[in-house]
C-alpha cells in the first residue's frame, strides 16, 4: 500500500468512526462507546516516498485503548530527519514517547470531552 492511500484510508476510517463514536457517547458511557467496529485488531502498513518507514495500530476493548507506532525517516532537500514514536491511548489519557528524543508526555485524551460520564469512571 503506497503511503498517499494507506493515509488516506486512515484518515477517512478515523472520520467514520469518529461519527459513530459521537452519536454512541451520547448512549450513556464508555463501555458503549466504540472506536472501532471491531473488539480487537492491528493495521500495519509501509510508507515510501519521502516518507519512508513503517506505522502500526494495535487497539482492543473496541479501541479504548491502541497503540500507535511510527518509525520513519523523511528525507528532503539533502536534510534527513528519523523519527520513532509510540502513542498509547487508555480511556482518559494519552501517552506520546519519543524514543528518538528519549521523551515522554502524559495528557488528558481530547476525546474524553465528548464522554457524557464523569471522569472517575475513565
Amino acid at each position: 500500500m503506497n503511503h498517499g492511500f494507506g493515509r488516506l484510508f486512515l484518515e477517512v476510517v478515523v472520520g467514520v468512526m469518529l461519527g459513530v463514536l459521537s452519536l454512541q457517547a451520547h448512549a450513556g458511557n464508555l463501555e458503549n462507546v466504540k472506536f472501532y467496529e471491531i473488539e480487537a485488531g492491528q493495521i500495519e502498513y509501509t510508507m515510501s516516498g519521502v516518507n519512508t518507514g513503517t506505522e502500526s495500530v494495535k487497539w482492543n476493548n473496541w479501541g479504548r485503548k491502541t497503540v500507535r507506532r511510527m518509525k520513519s525517516t523523511m528525507s528532503m532537500m539533502g536534510v534527513t530527519r528519523s523519527t520513532d514514536q509510540l502513542m498509547y491511548t487508555d480511556g482518559r489519557w494519552v501517552y506520546n514517547v519519543d524514543q528518538a528524543a528519549n521523551t515522554a508526555t502524559k495528557m488528558e485524551n481530547p476525546m474524553s470531552k465528548i464522554w457524557p460520564i464523569e471522569k472517575t469512571q475513565i
